[in-house]
């Protein structure tokens, strides 16, 4: 089972999709991944003017892989920081 992510954005496609501007995107992968119990995603991005020289709409694609520690710390981060924003009291249904 592979997760599938498609994105159209104006953002340049340079140094995509490692650059910080794009982190969003792979947090939001992975915490899909991590509910969903699969470790392989695939982030489809229509980069509407490429990286601008010259500008043309380019289609890109990556296989992303992580492994269930990466997937429970990213977890873990955004957890810990919605508690601490005050946007979930840290309980779950199970408690």
């Amino acid at each position: 089972t592979v997760l599938g992510e498609f994105k159209a954005t104006w953002y340049s496609s340079k140094e995509a999709p490692t650059h910080r501007k794009f982190k969003k995107w792979l947090t939001q992968i992975m915490l899909y991944s991590k509910a969903l119990n699969i470790n392989v995603a695939r982030l489809y991005v229509l980069f509407v003017n490429d990286d601008y020289a010259p500008p043309h709409p380019t289609l890109l694609a990556w296989e992303l892989r992580f492994t269930d520690k990466e997937l429970q710390e990213e977890w873990d981060i955004v957890m810990r920081n919605s508690y601490e924003e005050g946007l979930f009291d840290g309980k779950t249904e199970s408690q």
